[in-house]
């Protein structure tokens, strides 16, 4: 319980430094007629999230092994996410490296089955970009 209080400030202080501090980064979303906002928008919050998690990851690494290989993963997707706040990349290519990364994370820690593999990976890629949707 303590963790999750520490990771939950962790975030909510790294969150509103993101949105206080000046930064290269285009970090509110401006409406454009595509948008479904009216105002500008916060965006590249989840930045926050990935640092801390990252973080704890590596301080468990030694006693939860695929912790490593779950932030690298995290980080690839969540860098990813974050270039495609500042400058929209195609989603055909978000697609595509989503579906790498979860493959490459469901082959190095699930069992070989392929069913099941393909399942996962089917089920893993849609569950993120349906987050990333909202």
């Amino acid at each position: 319980m303590l963790i999750a209080v520490a990771i939950f400030v962790a975030v909510a202080i790294l969150t509103w430094g993101l949105l206080k501090a000046p930064s290269p980064l285009r970090v509110l979303a401006h409406p454009n007629r595509r948008s479904s906002h009216a105002v500008p928008t916060p965006t590249a919050g989840g930045a926050a999230f990935v640092v801390v998690v990252v973080c704890w990851l590596a301080v468990f690494a030694e006693d939860f092994p695929p912790a490593m290989p779950l932030a690298l993963g995290g980080t690839l997707v969540a860098a990813l996410g974050l270039v495609d706040d500042v400058r929209e990349v195609r989603a055909g290519i978000r697609l595509a490296c989503h579906a790498l990364v979860v493959s490459a994370g469901v082959v190095w820690l699930v069992p070989p089955d392929p069913l099941i593999g393909v399942v996962l990976v089917v089920g893993l890629v849609w569950w993120l970009n349906l987050y990333n949707f909202m």
